[in-house]
């Protein structure tokens, strides 16, 4: 195994894992916390996924070092870029969207009706099943 590829797999199933930690079990369970208000934890919520999309900039960057030191995976290199550029939108676009809906709740008011929340889940779940992909594929290949 070449250690390139022992890291591109590890850095792409810590990836995954985080999503699915974060985003499918840590959020879901806040919010079925009897004893935590709804306004608490949206105010977790916000701070959570910030910290959270932070740290893919982080793994984004990782991976792509590596990316760049195996430039013969077109597949790698392309799935890199389309990770990046949808985290780029996460934070630029999607998070500060939901933040404003979250604070308006905390505000106390009712916000408009809209689907960023329904789009944020579709991309976590595209992210981390394409990670997921991207790690299976690479150990297979060794196998």
């Amino acid at each position: 195994m070449d250690f390139a590829d022992a890291v591109y797999i590890l850095i792409a199933a810590l990836w995954a894992g985080v999503i699915v930690g974060v985003s499918f079990l840590a959020a879901p369970a806040k919010f079925g916390a009897s004893l935590l208000s709804r306004t608490a934890a949206l105010d977790v919520g916000r701070r959570t996924f910030k910290i959270l999309l932070r740290t893919e900039f982080g793994l984004a960057l990782a991976l792509g070092i590596v990316c760049a030191l195996t430039p013969s995976h077109q597949v790698r290199l392309i799935a890199w870029a389309l990770l990046t550029v949808i985290v780029a939108a996460q934070y630029l676009w999607l998070w500060p969207a939901l933040n404003a809906r979250a604070q308006t709740i905390i505000d106390g008011n009712a916000p408009p009706p809209q689907s960023h929340h329904k789009v944020y889940i579709v991309i976590e779940a595209a992210k981390a099943g394409l990670l997921i992909g991207l790690a299976l594929t690479a150990l297979l290949r060794l196998i």
